[in-house]
């Protein structure tokens, strides 16, 4: 099969499935998301603004001649692949929400009853197509990811909904044109409800990878005016704060994924935040500052050149030029100083005994420095492994990984001892974060990759989402929700993932009973799944509640000032 245009979408889908086998919607409608999740989710108008019509057309004769196009390795423009996605629906020989169930979608955003609305307008997306049904679930929560930009894309719901309720539904035939007047308007405003309220209808919708088994897209955010260079989660996890190359902050409600606050500490560039207990410590080559991470409200400013942090103890240790400074948790007062021969302390983590400090600096020489925690002193440098400045520390089990702008190491901590060196990306390495038994690093060239931390092997690799080198990459744990990766990007955006806390060696999140002998013992594989089923359900059952009575909310405030 070759022709792709105007052909049924099962018959597309089936067809594609035997090359992608875990396909589950066209491919060519895959691979154009892909390339504006990645390259056009800010762009002003994206979906409104036309493409170039000669551009379109030759994607569409290479397309029907059997051709795979890599819109994202080709740079397409966005506004050509949102204008060919467009096409696409608008071609089918039966549209996206079928010619049978017309009325019934014209009459199902008729009632005033909110409930009743929703449980037809959820009953009419069951009654689909397997491929119909997929379709949909890649496409409106694609829409409602980039309405959640509108105040830089300029395209929020409304305008979405005009813009592609046009291509998902329209009348056999064509019908008159009284029918059209009368019924365009009730179409677009089907799609503004479903876009409105997509994690409500959608509440697993359809990636445009197959990574799902450890990460799936949950959203990608803009604010930023410039590149995003930290990344820190708040207090209980509720915020995310970020930080990018002006200085600039802003925090993020990790439940909305809307910005609650933007603020400039007047520190320049900060080369790090880092959450401490229910702070957040900010610093720069001008100052280290100290915030309360529930309210907001800066606590304390700290003259002088600060790079990286780390608690240790009841203390704050503060990387510095040719120094680290040693902060009191509670009062925050300086307590001592360690000469350093090295120019600048990048980064620093106490080992699981608390008696020793690792340094990234950055020395050619030995990258890695190791001190007392207790006297200060230097107990050993480190040479193997790294040749250029070590960026980032993260702690797993017996051993300690660290990122730097050549790759990424492994090493012994009790001995020291290089275990591993993993060169899997292209270029600097500039964070890793801890997920249970999975790690994930990101990169200057672009991509994030998850860790086995016992094999210490790559499991996944995630390259479509960021434009440019990944920054950052922090965890975020709500209750009753599963776990997020927020990553931040020269990109100037922040992305999203619902990712998994996979456990190989530890009793953690219930995996383990203790047994009449007072001893851990591990759950059948029967037990765990039965009993991740049921926090998933009453997660996801939660979820829609509150989504619930949000848009109760919602449609309350709206009658009330209408009336």
């Amino acid at each position: 099969m070759s022709k792709v245009f105007g052909v049924p979408l099962e018959t597309l889908v089936a067809s594609d499935k035997k090359k992608h086998h875990h396909i589950q919607v066209p491919y060519v409608l895959q691979q154009a998301v892909r390339l504006i999740v990645r390259n056009g989710i800010d762009n002003e108008g994206i979906f409104r603004i036309s493409g170039n019509k000669e551009k379109v057309a030759s994607y569409v004769e290479a397309i029907n001649k059997g051709v795979e196009l890599d819109f994202v390795k080709d740079r397409a423009n966005p506004n050509d692949v949102a204008s060919l996605l467009k096409q696409f629906l608008r071609e089918l020989p039966d549209p996206l929400l079928t010619f049978s169930k017309y009325n019934q979608w014209i009459k199902s955003y008729e009632t005033s009853d909110l409930d009743e609305q929703r449980d037809t307008i959820i009953n009419l997306i069951k009654g689909l197509p397997e491929a119909n049904q997929a379709t949909l679930r890649l496409i409106i929560p694609f829409m409602g990811r980039i309405a959640m930009n509108s105040s830089i894309n300029k395209m929020d719901s409304g305008n979405l909904s005009k813009t592609i309720g046009p291509n998902l539904l329209w009348k056999e035939g064509g019908g008159d044109s009284i029918d059209y007047l009368v019924n365009s308007s009730k179409i677009n405003d089907l799609v503004q409800y479903m876009v409105d309220n997509y994690r409500l209808l959608f509440p697993e919708s359809v990636g445009f990878d197959y990574n799902s088994e450890y990460a799936s897209f949950e959203a990608k955010l803009f604010g930023h005016g410039r590149s995003v260079q930290c990344l820190a989660a708040g207090f209980k996890d509720l915020h995310v704060w970020s930080a990018d190359s002006n200085g600039a902050i802003r925090i993020w409600d990790t439940t909305t994924h809307r910005m609650v606050k933007e603020m400039d500490p007047g520190q320049g560039r900060l080369f790090t935040m880092s959450k401490i207990g229910d702070r957040i410590w900010t610093a720069s080559q001008k100052s280290v500052k100290v915030w309360n991470a529930e309210d907001f409200s800066l606590v304390k400013e700290i003259s002088g050149f600060g790079y990286c942090v780390a608690q240790v103890e009841n203390s704050v240790w503060v990387g510095s030029e040719g120094k680290i400074l040693i902060f009191n948790l509670k009062s925050l007062e300086l307590e001592r100083e360690i000469e350093t021969d090295r120019e600048v302390v990048m980064s620093l983590i106490v080992d699981d005994s608390g008696k020793y400090v690792w340094g990234g600096t950055t020395s050619r020489k030995a990258p890695i420095a190791v001190w007392e925690s207790e006297s200060g002193r230097l107990f050993k440098e480190i040479s193997d492994g790294h040749k250029k400045k070590v960026n980032s520390f993260v702690k797993h089990g017996q051993h300690i990984w660290s990122a730097a702008d050549d790759f990424i190491c492994v090493w012994d901590a009790q001995s020291m001892g290089l275990v591993k060196k993993m060169e899997a990306h292209e270029g600097a390495v500039y964070g890793l974060t801890v997920f249970g038994d999975l790690l994930w690093s990101c990169s200057w060239d672009t991509t994030i990759r998850i860790w086995d931390a016992h094999t210490m092997e790559t499991v996944c690799e995630l390259r479509d989402y960021h434009s440019d080198c990944v920054s950052a990459v922090v965890s975020v744990q709500l209750e009753n929700a599963k776990p997020q990766a927020w990553s931040g990007s020269w990109d100037k955006s922040i992305c999203i993932f619902n990712t998994s806390l996979i456990f190989k060696t530890k009793p953690v999140n219930g995996h383990h009973r203790v047994n009449p002998d007072g001893n851990a013992e591990k759950l059948t594989k029967d037990e765990i799944s039965l009993k991740t089923t049921q926090l998933t359900e009453k997660s996801r059952d939660l979820q829609q509640r509150k989504l619930l009575l949000d848009e109760r909310k919602k449609r309350y405030f709206k009658l009330k000032n209408s009336s």
